[in-house]
């Protein structure tokens, strides 16, 4: 057990500096002035280059352990001059926890490490979660095992997008389940920093910021999920950062960060196809921010570079689901592509219904009645309900905040109507 840690543990001192390196190659065309919010993105284009080199290795046939080894110890070696980048990087975000010195914050401080530390403890636990055994970690490790990430025919998952799939078949080939396992917590890390890094811009305010971070982290959806194959806290940090680059792109007029705003919402939808939810979302900021604009060509062509974006990021999958199934989104909207669904899942049953007042209740009835949504939805949080007076005052109160209020608003509409 101590050597398979070990053995985790070296890999990712591999793997980190090498997705890292990967991103930094993007940093040109984008140009964020915080630091540690400027690192988090290049994760996540590090995170989209690794994933898609598995696909360029399963193309090629050379889809093993020592080839994904080589590859990895190559980007390292050849970027070996960015190194002190990262380490300026990472101590930008150790700094960061050492702000004004206010009873408040550093409590607030305390429970994020203690949290963190409880956290790593069951990533570095033998993996139990249901679906992460059956699915997220099963497929990886069977198309590790064939060289090979051609569908099972018996398997639907199989045919589902594999972006965050072949993260973990990389963690498996270097350093087995625990290193498969970051993949899914550094997501979710990433997040809270990100969340953090976000508010305390906006709010100059260090205790709200790591206390609004706090609600995300420690939601229990999320708390739950993190130290397990799971690809839900990936989804919603892929589309986090698709909106702040989006954000980023209105603000400095930059043609690369539309783009790349696109290529990671469309990562999104190759993550889980409920990420198509968030780039209606993404949609809905981009009509806050043009509206009362006269609409000319050049915002098209910014549009149309987004667009072109999510094309690069979720077209392959959904072309290749469409070759092999006649269904881009196979098993779903199966009535609209003459394929069949999934058997025993009827969306349609689940809810309070469908009036204003279940709209305006509906996080409280997520957390009272967690039957009525499939089961699950009390980990939701009671927080979000609380956090609903907040989340308007907010909105009203600071500018910077509207596009984050607007996405999560139109987000919530079509996923309570859908």
């Amino acid at each position: 057990m101590f050597l398979k840690l070990l053995d985790g543990i070296f890999a990712w001192v591999i793997i980190f500096p090498a997705v890292f390196f990967c991103g930094r190659s993007f940093k040109r065309f984008f140009s964020i002035r915080e630091k540690i919010l400027c690192g988090i993105v290049l994760f996540a284009l590090g995170m989209v280059c690794l994933s898609y080199g598995v696909v360029v290795l399963d193309f090629l046939g050379l889809l093993n352990r020592w080839v994904i080894w080589a590859c990895l110890f190559s980007i390292v070696i050849l970027r070996f001059q960015l190194f002190a980048e990262l380490l300026d990087w990472l101590r930008a975000v150790w700094r960061s926890f050492e702000g004004p010195e206010h009873r408040s914050t550093t409590l607030l401080n305390v429970l994020f490490i203690v949290s963190f530390i409880f956290l790593l403890t069951g990533v570095a636990s033998p993996e139990t979660g249901g679906d992460a055994l059956c699915y997220h970690l099963n497929l990886p490790k069977i198309f590790l095992k064939r060289g090979s990430l051609s569908p099972l025919y018996y398997d639907i998952n199989s045919y589902f997008p594999l972006f965050f799939y072949n993260l973990y078949l990389i963690g498996l080939a270097t350093g087995g389940v625990l290193t498969a396992k970051l993949f899914h917590f550094v997501c979710g890390l990433l997040l809270f920093f990100g969340v953090r890094e976000v508010v305390h811009q906006t709010t100059k305010k260090a205790s709200m910021a790591i206390f609004s971070a706090l609600i995300v982290w420690l939601t229990p959806g999320i708390f739950n999920m993190l130290s397990t194959t799971y690809v839900d806290v990936a989804l919603a940090f892929f589309i986090f950062v698709s909106l702040l680059m989006l954000i980023n792109a209105f603000e400095q007029e930059s043609s690369g960060a539309y783009l790349l705003s696109g290529l990671l919402a469309g990562c999104a939808i190759s993550i889980k196809y409920l990420g198509l939810l968030g780039i209606i979302a993404l949609g809905g900021v981009w009509l806050f921010k043009l509206v009362g604009k006269k609409t000319n060509f050049n915002h098209i062509g910014k549009f149309s570079l987004w667009v072109f974006g999510i094309i690069m990021g979720s077209g392959y999958w959904l072309l290749l689901s469409w070759y092999r199934t006649k269904n881009p989104f196979y098993p779903f909207y199966g009535e609209l592509f003459g394929t069949d669904p999934i058997p025993g899942l009827e969306y349609e049953k689940y809810g309070m219904g469908r009036s204003f007042m279940d709209f305006i209740l509906v996080y409280w009835n997520l957390f009272a009645h967690p039957e009525k949504f499939g089961g699950m939805s009390d980990q939701i949080g009671i927080l979000y309900f609380l956090c609903l007076p907040f989340f308007i005052y907010g909105a009203l109160r600071w500018k910077a905040t509207r596009p984050y209020a607007v996405f999560a608003l139109v987000f919530l509409v079509f996923w309570f109507v859908v």
